[in-house]
């Protein structure tokens, strides 16, 4: 019950801060639109974790409308990441190679959140679940590459790049254990 209301109340959030970022000029406020898209991921991401506890309440194995409400949250809450890191392109649609101070912490985490929804995908194949799971190892791959280039970003990210580094070691196992089983 009370799970059903903090989703609900957390799906007219994330709503109304889409909303708001659509309605924005980029180009005018540029800092305002990265905070809505960043918390309309967070509170979708929100809903996504009710969702999936309520799935392992039920036995782990969700039903077909349960899986799709999943992979349609998922889907949003990556696309409001995505949208976050689009706004730090140049007019080239290049990302800089230095984030600006400013947002490099956001910006690694939107890439944190965008590997860990590629791990709750929920598909029935296994070549599907290896190819996110490679998604999710190569975001992981591209934080920790761009923290050892640039120590200031992994002081700031330092909780989260040691369990993206955790990452790196466990997402080969599993995926080399998915390709043994799917034999």
């Amino acid at each position: 019950q009370d799970k059903d209301r903090i989703s609900k109340m957390n799906r007219r959030r994330a709503d109304m801060l889409v909303e708001a970022a659509e309605q924005l000029n980029l180009q005018f406020y540029l800092q305002i639109v990265r905070q809505l898209r960043f918390e309309a991921a967070e509170a979708i991401i929100a809903i996504l974790d009710v969702k999936l506890d309520q799935a392992d309440e039920a036995g782990g194995n969700p039903g077909p409308h349960s899986v799709k409400k999943i992979n349609t949250l998922i889907r949003q809450a990556y696309q409001q990441l995505e949208k976050f890191i689009d706004s730090a392109r140049d007019l080239k649609g290049e990302l800089p190679a230095v984030i600006p101070e400013e947002i490099v912490r956001p910006f690694l985490l939107c890439k944190f959140h965008m590997a860990r929804l590629h791990g709750k995908i929920i598909v029935a194949d296994a070549a599907s679940r290896i190819e996110n799971l490679k998604k999710s190892l190569s975001l992981h791959k591209e934080i920790d590459a761009y923290c050892r280039k640039q120590p200031k970003a992994a002081d700031l990210f330092a909780e989260e790049l040691q369990l993206t580094q955790e990452m790196l070691t466990l997402l080969p196992r599993q995926l080399d254990s998915i390709a043994a089983r799917s034999k």
